[in-house]
């Protein structure tokens, strides 16, 4: 009965239109879904009822068209839409994708996604809302990307970063017209004499000494204090505790050591301790320093804890000179612990062709072992001043006793230095620690992902280190990937395999960080076409009921 061919004319009408706002339906639900890539329904007549097949044209009759009657609808299929979707500033971790490619997800299944909306779980991994792990490159142990091999990404945040010293950069201006160093600093001390009227030597014990007084000044467990400066520079309070073997060598010794004092017999001119004949069985420790004006000694006091009897002073009876020049730099070592490290240059010679030496003095009040001295050596100079070669550039800090690797070595890098005579002629020499690779500890701070999907960590202590790459895959037909759920989608036999790379290359579009990309839904498209549906779906079911209408005549003829 034609009648009952509109019935089923018009269910199937409604039946398309039921897809179509099932499609719609779910575009509307998935609006504010972040990376949702939203659908169209593609509707195809269903197949016509053919009465003719129509005829040619002849000689006589001019043909005729084919008589068909159409049977209704049918949904030829839903097509997904993976155009762009907006890219929204969010928070700092977020990752949005402008351009192809999807994240690479690791779970019960490999599947991939849009939405970048990762966080870092309790064992430092990268994981998507539903707890998929994020997959892309990781780094070895110099923090350099291992491309090729997919795996986790790991956010570490409890890594702490530390880098001690290797290298120090000097950069500097000696000046060849100021004078050669040829006399360091020479402290004496007020008189001193044996109790037993004996010569004092070095190996003289302390507690036998006597003041110009003849009053002994040191007692067996007092403690010495002393407060001293080199170059200007004030060096740690020293102390040291007198035994009964305690000399005044030891005494001695101590002293330089505090200040610095190289005492190398192989230096043009070492420094030194040594014992002055006074004449009249009294006697003075003597003191000398390092040549040069920023070697300069000061002893400001020595101190007993118990003796109420007045100890040597020291002053000074020679001043140091020569052109010289000083700088400090703080140095770390494997633990991350700031060391002061400082640096006197002083002009030792010029030779025949023109060319001068200068002889740089390397001390730490860090040094471990009593005394400051850490290194010393020459720097070698042209006829113009250009900088030719070293010897002694590293200098080697004693850290025993602090926890950190011992020694700390130090390459004294000093391709930078000139010696050439400034116009001004008052000018003096400069001398800058331009740089260090060492550092503080560092604790993690935050991380950040760039354009092209490198993950950098920042530490506390300024530094920042790759942690990984992002890996994105494109396919050669989006639409034709299948819907896994949760935002994600796994190959379809139409999408294609994977091609798995780095973003912006091979076809992949960028990262964003901080973002993400919003739903590709147009809210106004899709209501105008709920509108249209809606009005489809009523006049399939207007033709269903007026069909019926005619049926019902057409029965009750039968009355």
């Amino acid at each position: 009965m034609p009648l009952t061919t509109a019935l089923y004319t018009g269910l199937s009408g409604l039946t398309v239109n039921q897809v179509a706002l099932d499609v719609i339906g779910n575009n509307i639900s998935n609006v504010n879904t972040y990376a949702f890539k939203g659908s169209r329904p593609l509707f195809d007549p269903e197949f016509s009822q053919t009465y003719n097949m129509g005829s040619a044209p002849g000689a006589v009759y001019g043909g005729s068209n084919p008589y068909q009657k159409g049977l209704g609808a049918v949904t030829s299929g839903i097509q997904r839409d993976f155009g762009q979707g907006n890219i929204k500033p969010t928070k700092a971790g977020d990752m949005a994708i402008q351009g192809d490619g999807m994240f690479v997800l690791d779970g019960p299944q490999r599947s991939y996604t849009r939405n970048g909306a990762f966080q870092v779980n309790s064992a430092e991994y990268l994981v998507s809302g539903d707890g998929n792990y994020l997959l892309g490159y990781g780094v070895d142990k110099n923090f350099n990307v291992i491309p090729g091999k997919l795996q986790r990404i790991q956010i570490p945040k409890d890594m702490v970063i530390v880098q001690p010293t290797s290298e120090m950069q000097l950069q500097g201006d000696l000046n060849p017209s100021g004078i050669v160093a040829t006399q360091g600093t020479v402290l004496q001390s007020t008189a001193i004499q044996m109790s037993d009227g004996s010569a004092v030597l070095d190996t003289s014990h302390l507690v036998d000494l006597l003041n110009a007084s003849g009053l002994q000044m040191f007692n067996v467990g007092d403690t010495l204090t002393l407060s001293a400066d080199r170059g200007g520079n004030t060096a740690p309070t020293q102390t040291m505790v007198v035994s009964d073997t305690t000399s005044v060598g030891d005494l001695m010794n101590m002293m330089a050591g505090n200040m610095g004092v190289n005492t190398d017999p192989s230096l043009p001119k070492p420094g030194g301790c040594g014992i002055q004949d006074l004449g009249n069985g009294q006697y003075a420790m003597v003191i000398t320093g390092n040549v040069g004006a920023a070697n300069a000694l000061k002893v400001d006091s020595l101190t007993s804890s118990f003796s109420t009897v007045g100890i040597p002073s020291f002053s000074q009876t020679q001043a140091a000179v020569g052109e010289s020049v000083e700088t400090t730099q703080s140095v770390y070592d494997s633990l991350g612990n700031k060391v002061a490290l400082d640096l006197t240059f002083v002009y030792q010679s010029k030779n025949a062709a023109g060319g001068t030496t200068w002889r740089f003095f390397a001390n730490s009040p860090d040094n471990s072992g009593g005394s400051s001295m850490v290194g010393t050596g020459t720097a070698n100079f042209d006829a113009k001043g250009n900088f030719i070669n070293s010897t002694g550039g590293t200098v080697s800090i004693n850290r025993s006793g602090s926890g950190a690797l011992s020694p700390l070595d130090i390459s004294l890098n000093m391709d930078l230095v000139q010696a050439v005579s400034p116009e001004n002629s008052s000018a003096t020499s400069t001398m800058t620690a331009l740089s260090q690779d060492g550092y503080a500890a560092g604790t993690f701070d935050t991380y950040s992902v760039s354009g092209d999907g490198m993950i950098e960590a920042a530490f506390s202590n300024g530094q920042k280190r790759t942690l990984g790459q992002v890996a994105l895959a494109t396919f050669g037909n989006y639409a034709g990937l299948i819907d896994a759920g949760n935002n994600t989608f796994v190959p379809g036999p139409d999408s294609g395999d994977a091609t798995i790379g780095t973003p912006t290359n091979n076809g992949a579009g960028v990262i964003k960080d901080g973002s993400l990309e919003t739903s590709n839904v147009d809210i106004s498209t899709e209501f105008v076409d709920l509108i249209t549906t809606s009005a489809g779906f009523s006049a399939s079911s207007r033709v269903i009921t007026t069909a019926n209408t005619l049926l019902t005549d057409l029965l009750s003829i039968m009355r």
